[in-house]
């Protein structure tokens, strides 16, 4: 085929496409996605009534990724799907009733691999759906190996879109995700990471309009020229930023104003650290800071990884500092403020807690997990999930827990995972049944300094090219219980 006709078949196809725009695809048949209520094991350390599940999905590989609900008891489910409705890697998103019963379910497709990460409710009832894309539509048609993009879309409360962007950085290098949240402003500030040679430049914020314009991109490294790992953000109760970050072997924290200008930073390293993870990073009653990562303090046969959590003051000191350990790698994804001036965090724990985490194969037993905190740091109640389930992302409303993430329900099949949780006190302690064993997380404090410049994105409109698959609901199926085995 000369070059002549290949272009006209390339016209042809991009019109198609475009013609079709972004409206809602109607379902087709087969394209059915299940709530079925799971049968409950024993948990530990809480009577088996304190938890519900239930399970969402299709017939191939549903991976659950983040989780908000409202007041009112609703909720939007969020995360990635392959093989269920289609066969590229979507976008899938679930809005369910206060009854945990599916109100509307869609997936969203720019015509290649679009991995959904993370979820935000807006303050206008919608919704921001944050994650990573290749899909080939979004860039110029020059090579089938594309970067990865974020992929932001915003949706009303139906999860009809109202606008959708991809970034990039012009010299053609992946930029990825790591965390989302609304400003007061209404704005969105995100974090990203670019691979880099030099491994100076690579992290960086971004922050966008309630209406998806770039208002304003940083870089930001510690002055010591230490290689940075990841961000994760949040606003203050005073709306500045506060940022969390990692070396190999340390973890700090710095604070920005709302424009993105660096305030103070501070680092601390384990005494038993060999590597750690900090995943997140949330306020306090007291307008401080309460942190969950994982420390690695032994590498030996399948590794050791306790979940460490700090509180911190507004500006930076500790409070106190803990860790939970169990046999194996413990990863906190997540810490919330409960209710009752408590703490909430969320994670995986076992053999296979690192593949899970990876997103990989997972060859080994993995769990996930969820240890309630009092004010001080002790322990209140935990629970472990079925074996074979991990717990990502958490919300709350109407006095329980809702504990989000996905299941191996059979070898090439996974389905979305919830649990309800309602915590009775101190059940874990009553019952002598208690998943980690605490210990003090001896750190060392240093002071560094955080330089940061301004970075050049290339921000793109393409609503217009997204395709919205409308999916066939059924809450009760005839065989409408699943038990793990």
């Amino acid at each position: 085929m000369n070059k002549n006709r290949l272009h006209i078949l390339f016209t042809c196809i991009l019109g198609i496409l475009l013609l079709t725009g972004c409206a809602t695809t109607p379902p087709l048949k087969g394209e059915v996605i299940n709530r079925t209520l799971l049968e409950t094991t024993a948990q530990s350390g809480q009577p088996i009534d304190t938890v519900k599940s239930y399970l969402y999905g299709g017939k191939g590989i549903d991976s659950g990724m983040s989780i908000t609900c409202v007041q009112d008891g609703s909720c939007l489910l969020f995360g990635e799907t392959y093989g269920s409705f289609d066969w590229t890697i979507d976008y899938l998103a679930v809005k369910i009733s206060p009854e945990q019963k599916i109100v509307w379910a869609k997936t969203y497709d720019g015509s290649g691999v679009d991995r959904g990460f993370k979820v935000v409710g807006t303050s206008d009832g919608g919704y921001l759906l944050v994650g990573l894309s290749k899909s080939m539509l979004f860039t110029p048609l020059k090579s089938s190996d594309k970067p990865l993009y974020p992929l932001i879309i915003k949706t009303d409360s139906s999860g009809n879109i109202q606008w959708a962007r991809v970034l990039e950085y012009l010299n053609w290098s992946d930029l990825y995700i790591h965390s989302a949240i609304q400003s007061s402003d209404n704005g969105y500030v995100i974090s990203g990471y670019r691979e880099d040679k030099d491994k100076k430049d690579g992290n960086l914020l971004f922050k966008m309009s309630e209406n998806g314009d770039l208002i304003w991109a940083n870089y930001y490294r510690p002055s010591s020229g230490l290689e940075v790992h990841k961000y994760r953000v949040i606003e203050t109760t005073d709306q500045q930023l506060s940022v969390l970050f990692n070396t190999k072997n340390k973890f700090g924290l710095f604070m920005i104003d709302s424009q993105g200008k660096p305030l103070w930073a501070k680092m601390f390293k384990g005494e038993d650290t060999i590597r750690i993870w900090p995943e997140s990073i949330a306020n306090d009653q007291e307008g401080g800071f309460v942190i969950t990562a994982s420390n690695l303090f032994n590498d030996k046969g399948s590794g050791q990884a306790a979940a460490a959590i700090l509180k911190l003051t507004h500006e930076g000191n500790i409070v106190w500092n803990y860790q939970y350990a169990s046999n194996y790698i413990t990863y906190p994804f997540v810490i919330m403020k409960g209710y009752d001036n408590d703490y909430l965090v969320l994670g995986v724990t076992g053999k296979g807690a690192l593949g899970f985490l990876l997103r990989g194969q997972i060859n080994h037993t993995v769990r996930g997990f969820a240890l309630l905190l009092d004010q001080d740091g002790k322990e209140k109640s935990s629970i472990l999930s079925e074996v074979g389930t991990g717990l990502r992302s958490v919300s709350k409303t109407h006095d329980k827990y809702f504990l989000f993430g996905d299941t191996i329900v059979s070898k090439d099949k996974f389905k979305w995972l919830l649990s309800l949780w309602q915590p009775q006190q101190e059940a874990s302690l009553d019952l002598g049944k208690t998943i980690f064993s605490r210990s003090p997380f001896k750190l060392k404090e240093e002071e560094i300094s955080i330089e940061s410049k301004s970075v050049k994105l290339e921000i793109k409109e393409i609503g217009d090219i997204l395709k919205v698959r409308e999916l066939k609901i059924h809450n009760n199926p005839k065989n409408g219980k699943i038990t793990i085995k």
